[in-house]
């Protein structure tokens, strides 16, 4: 639909969590999210890790363009790229491409600012332990926000057990295959229990595992 500056519309409805829209002028096309004045800060940390993933050049993301706000909305505006369905290679490859992506690391486990996964904050504190960090900032963060909106049971169980064998990893009581094993199981397990629908979630994780263990 053309807009009243004669710029073309289109509203997708790719995602929940924001309004989204591809824009089209003179020949360029764009892909833009909106959402609440106050989330401003979740489009300006997306756009940061955006740039991180595209600077080492092993995945393909979209670019961001800009971002801001005004009296009624916030604003990303991104590159658009065309969407489509791969199939199996295209699960495999994205696991190749996310092994290599976690391949460009830094002294310490974290990120220079905090950001969020969707509308979930989370929290990117520096740490020297990658098992204090994922413990702390990851899963143990994610399991209080779960309890806190009543989701118990299986979730909680299966997550704290989880929790409870990352203590292996620093007292030496296991080789490196078998620790990647306990985690990579307990992942699929939570993905499992979170979404029934995550097949090529799980196909994708398998095989960044197999990229990244010797």
């Amino acid at each position: 639909l053309p807009d009243s500056t004669g710029h073309c519309l289109a509203r997708t409805e790719f995602f929940r969590i924001n309004e989204s829209y591809c824009i089209e002028s003179n020949g360029q096309r764009f892909f833009v999210k909106l959402n609440s004045v106050d989330n401003l800060l979740m489009f300006e940390t997306e756009a940061a890790g955006l740039q991180e993933i595209y600077n080492s050049r092993t995945l393909r993301v979209p670019v961001p363009v800009c971002w801001g706000k005004n009296k009624t909305s916030a604003w990303l505006v991104l590159e658009h790229l065309e969407m489509g369905s791969a199939g199996r290679s295209g699960a495999e490859l994205l696991g190749q491409g996310l092994a290599a992506m976690h391949r460009h690391s830094s002294g310490k486990f974290g990120w220079a600012r905090d950001n969020t996964i969707g509308a979930t904050p989370q929290v990117n504190e520096f740490s020297s332990n990658w098992i204090q960090f994922w413990h702390e900032h990851r899963l143990g963060y994610q399991l209080q926000l779960a309890r806190a909106n009543g989701h118990t049971g299986k979730l909680q169980t299966r997550g704290e057990q989880l929790m409870a064998e990352l203590a292996i990893f620093s007292q030496g009581r296991c080789q490196f295959h078998h620790c990647c094993t306990v985690i990579y199981g307990a992942v699929i397990t939570l993905l499992i229990l979170l979404d029934s629908r995550c097949c090529s979630i799980r196909r994708y994780i398998m095989v960044t595992a197999r990229q990244i263990l010797p």
